[in-house]
């Protein structure tokens, strides 16, 4: 479906699952529909200049329990976001190929704060690998190399 200035697509998906299928994710008790719940994610656009959401339709379920309440996962969501594994990856690959936060904003029309936080994930990942290569490799310490802001030369610490 596309809107009327044919600047935006979105697709809708209604949730199926059976509520006997679902344990509370906190005490494993039974749960009931408590409400349905609507929730946005913004993917890669499919046409130029047409951003592309799609719309999930879910249930929010109560334990009759513990009366706790919780949603039921997105398959598609990239965790602690409201955007499609898809759609971080492109992320990614933006920022793999040296694009600024701002750059990918523009290009995308993600939040920068999604973005920056996809970028944190992918240095930590990154970093992770590296530590783990130089383990294999058996260095204890590898050269931490920083400049001096007053003398503008590199100075080395092993």
């Amino acid at each position: 479906m596309r809107n009327l200035e044919e600047t935006a697509s979105v697709l809708m998906f209604e949730s199926r699952q059976r509520t006997a299928d679902v344990a509370c994710p906190y005490c494993r008790g039974k749960v009931e529909i408590c409400e349905l719940a609507n929730k946005q994610l913004k993917d890669i656009p499919v046409w130029q200049g047409i951003s592309q959401e799609l719309c999930f339709l879910c249930h929010r379920y109560r334990c009759t329990k513990c009366g706790r309440k919780h949603t039921e996962e997105i398959p598609l969501q990239h965790p602690g976001t409201r955007i499609t594994e898809r759609a971080a990856t492109w992320i990614q690959t933006l920022l793999l190929n040296q694009m600024t936060i701002r750059g990918v904003q523009q290009i995308t029309g993600i939040h920068w704060e999604t973005i920056r936080r996809i970028h944190v994930q992918l240095m930590t990942q990154m970093l992770q690998a590296h530590r783990k290569e130089l383990k294999a490799r058996k260095y204890q310490r590898a050269l931490t190399s920083f400049c001096c802001e007053e003398s503008g030369t590199l100075n080395g610490r092993g």
